[in-house]
């Protein structure tokens, strides 16, 4: 293959969406490749079928192929689900008296000292993203390289999940027939695809509302500062809708698409929806202010959880950035004046960007992941090699972290 390419695969609870961006010197990535199926055998990020869940992503992997022209062979991976947590954790050691001053291994043995958390067996660290470093007890410093001090400090905030559910996701891209090769946190990913980097300096939220559950990441200052799941989703509108109206779930899905509304003050009361025939009844009339009365609690339920995991982290007034909504559910008409109102900031949807190419397809909050991710590899030289030791390897993820930090 003469042509340099970075693939990924978004591995959600309803869809599988895999993307391949070519990289062609300092110019915009070209997405040359896009290709989904429904998901199957995955639920809230975990694999529950392994042959199901690799039926879909090989259907994605060869939907992508078929229109990048060539074989994928190795892919980034995403990874999601409410077995990942946050926590922030505090590492330090002595800095080497060199006259040169604080030097990049110094930063690393910070870091690595930082990493130093006793987790469950069943537990690891997928991310380490410093924030910032003390030297000498001065806080708030970004870059201490060259720096002269005798006591460096790390503060990191960790990304850990289940490794269970990280080698049986390997499992299946492997059985798929392609090479997984890195691992992402999918909203660190989504991130790459929707954020512009005055919006991470300000202080901004990200909301990836999918399936079964919405991911939030919140960065200040251009770093990440802290991950959070919620356990609900699109699908739990859907399943309101179904509840509500008494429909099938594909139903209550397609009409949720069609005619939606996440903030009932935007609905016209005199507008009428004609429903489906259902449970041995025929055509039924509703008012689609009713379809919104349905929809709107349930979402103000996923914001405010958000808005309630930002407070308690004493960050509320520092975030002027906004808020950035990816994610299928992020689609219903109203969601982002909704998330205005709730949060008491600016909010908007999270179209992908920053890469060229035609598909049109891919302009579309629901491909943000996808995107983000292959962007994510690109910008940090990922998808070029074989997985490391285990998942990963304590030493070779400082490294790693030496790379995309400096």
């Amino acid at each position: 293959m003469n042509r340099t390419a970075v693939s990924a695969l978004d591995i959600g609870s309803t869809k599988v969406a895999a993307v391949v961006l070519e990289t062609n010197g300092d110019r915009l990535p070209k997405l040359v490749g896009l290709g989904t199926a429904p998901t199957r055998g995955v639920k809230r990020g975990v694999v529950v079928d392994l042959f199901g869940a690799v039926d879909s992503i090989r259907q994605a992997v060869r939907d992508a192929e078929l229109v990048f022209g060539l074989p994928i062979e190795r892919v980034v991976v995403g990874i999601s689900g409410e077995h990942l947590k946050s926590l922030h954790s505090r590492g330090g050691v002595s800095a080497g008296q060199s006259t040169l001053g604080i030097s990049e291994q110094d930063l690393a043995r910070a870091v690595a000292q930082a990493r130093s958390v006793i987790l469950p067996q069943d537990r690891e660290i997928f991310h380490t993203i410093p924030f910032e470093f003390s030297l000498d007890g001065q806080k708030g410093i970004k870059d201490p390289r060259g720096m002269s001090g005798s006591r460096l400090e790390a503060d990191v905030h960790l990304v850990t999940g289940s490794t269970t559910a990280a080698q049986n996701l390997f499992r299946c891209v492997e059985k798929a027939g392609v090479e997984p090769c890195d691992l992402v946190l999918s909203v660190l990913g989504a991130s790459e695809a929707v954020f512009s980097p005055a919006e991470k300096e300000r202080g901004s939220i990200l909301l990836d509302i999918g399936g079964a559950s919405t991911h939030m990441a919140v960065f200040l200052e251009g770093e990440l500062l802290h991950t959070f799941v919620i356990p609900l989703g699109g699908g739990n509108v859907t399943n309101d809708i179904a509840i509500g109206l008494r429909l099938e779930p594909p139903e209550a899905e397609e009409l949720k698409k069609s005619f939606g509304v996440a903030c009932s003050h935007l609905v016209d009361p005199e507008e009428t929806l004609v429903l489906p025939p259902s449970a041995g009844r025929g055509e039924r009339k509703v008012s689609q202010s009713l379809l919104a009365a349905i929809i709107e609690p349930r979402m103000e339920e996923i914001y405010g959880l958000a808005l309630r995991e930002v407070r308690s982290l004493g960050l509320t007034e520092f975030l002027t950035g906004g808020v950035i909504l990816t994610g299928g559910a992020s689609l219903l008409a109203g969601a982002a004046p909704l998330a205005e109102e709730v949060f008491d900031l600016p909010a908007r949807i999270g179209i992908p960007k920053g890469f060229g190419g035609t598909i049109e397809q891919a302009v579309n909050p629901q491909y943000a992941t996808a995107i983000g991710l292959a962007l994510f590899g690109c910008n940090n030289r990922l998808g070029q090699k074989k997985p490391r030791g285990g998942v990963f390897g304590l030493w070779e993820k400082t490294v790693d972290w030496m790379r995309e930090y400096l």
